[in-house]
């Protein structure tokens, strides 16, 4: 029975058996959609802000009762945390080396900013709070933890464009 799970975590993680099968997918280890997603995640990163702005004045309007809000407001956010996953995860038009290692220097950038941006918030609410449990109303804990899920993400994202944008930057003016 343990040989078999081994076998299985061995498969999975991409560790070549005694037999030495190897698969298609192990030994191309990209996870990435395809390109065309990327245009579906911008598409989505505009429409919904103007959609969101559109919603708010027609419940301020009392059009649409208010009750309903709320529903809106979580469809609003499920949808834009879509199209920002379809724009980080989506393979570029020619994804090689180059543009595979500013992926990799982009997500280290995210998880150094990101971890510094949330020690030094912790560190500024206990010394405002004078270190006795600092305790957030229910109404912030669903916003932190969108921010905690999203921060790195765009900061990626971010990190990841402006870096793709001096490089094929750069290569025009080499080509000039």
């Amino acid at each position: 029975m343990l040989d078999i799970w081994r076998n299985v975590f061995n498969f999975v993680a991409g560790i070549p058996d005694k037999l030495n099968i190897k698969t298609d997918f192990m030994k191309n280890r990209t996870y990435l959609l395809p390109h065309s997603f990327q245009k579906a995640g911008w598409i989505l990163l505009v429409l919904v802000p103007v959609v969101f702005c559109l919603g708010l004045l027609i419940f301020n309007l009392r059009l649409i009762p208010q009750i309903y809000s709320r529903y809106f407001t979580m469809i609003s956010y499920m949808v834009l945390f879509t199209g920002i996953f379809m724009l980080t995860f989506s393979k570029e038009k020619e994804e090689d080396e180059m543009i595979m290692s500013i992926r990799r220097y982009s997500v280290s950038f995210a998880a150094a900013i990101t971890f510094t941006l949330y020690i030094t918030a912790s560190l500024a609410v206990a010394f405002i709070d004078g270190f006795r449990g600092f305790r957030f109303p229910e109404i912030y804990k669903f916003h932190s933890m969108i921010s905690n899920i999203m921060t790195p993400i765009l900061i990626y994202l971010v990190k990841f464009r402006i870096s793709i944008w001096k490089m094929r930057r750069q290569c025009r003016e080499e080509q000039a």
